[in-house]
């Protein structure tokens, strides 16, 4: 784990190693990554390097929003009667469930 840690610090050119010594470098800062850590951005290429790295995971959620238009509101308020479309329906899917619906004829 040693390794991983040093070798990241090197590689952001946090230290700089020459041969036993180690000097942090004046001026470095993780500023940068932590940013990336707490408001993370799919274009910026250190949230890349942590989902490559295992350190964030990415996903994605679908989300539908369904509103209501003017022209429904005011039918709503009129007074809706569904129980003709019900009993549409309820005829319709007896005949899907036992096979018997015929395509329409055109």
């Amino acid at each position: 784990m040693f390794r991983i840690g040093f070798g990241q610090l090197r590689k952001k050119e946090l230290i700089k190693v020459d041969g036993t010594s180690v000097e942090k470098i004046p001026g470095a800062s993780t500023e940068a990554d932590e940013a990336s850590l707490k408001n993370p951005s799919v274009s910026d290429p250190r949230t890349k390097e942590l989902i490559k790295r295992g350190i964030l995971q990415e996903s994605e959620t679908v989300r539908y929003i369904i509103t209501i238009t003017p022209q429904g509101l005011a039918l709503a308020k009129k007074g809706l009667d569904f129980r003709d479309e019900i009993g549409t329906l309820t005829a319709r899917r007896s005949s899907l469930v036992n096979g018997r619906l015929q395509p329409p004829q055109i």
